[in-house]
């Protein structure tokens, strides 16, 4: 075996490793851009429902794929995953809000597990 092979991955030059320099630096700067829309989303949803007591379902729908896709990127930056998220990849949808009412979230209530 030849240890100055730069594909074997026990080096520190191996170049699996370093092809993912690129997009690692790439998906950090979207994380930032992908964490401000979720600051808006969340701000925007909290206004829509105070003032009209309903949430948007769009934004429900959004905010869902956006959180599926955050989820994406830092599982791709912690090499959780060799998969790269969008654009190298469909935008991660959950589809209607209808099929996401098969396995609903925990309900909020009044049991007070937290």
């Amino acid at each position: 075996m030849n240890d100055k092979d730069p594909t074997n991955q026990s080096t520190p030059f191996a170049l699996d490793t370093w092809k993912r320099l690129v997009p690692t630096i790439l998906f950090l700067m979207v994380f930032n851009v992908a964490e401000f829309l979720l600051y808006a989303v969340t701000l925007f949803q909290f206004l829509i429902k105070l003032f009209t007591g309903d949430t948007n379902r769009r934004l429900l729908e959004f905010a869902n794929d956006l959180g599926v896709y955050l989820r994406q990127v830092v599982n791709y930056l912690t090499w959780v995953s060799d998969d790269l998220p969008y654009p190298f990849s469909p935008w991660p949808s959950m589809g209607p809000a209808e099929q996401r009412e098969q396995s609903p979230a925990k309900p909020r209530g009044d049991d007070n597990d937290y």
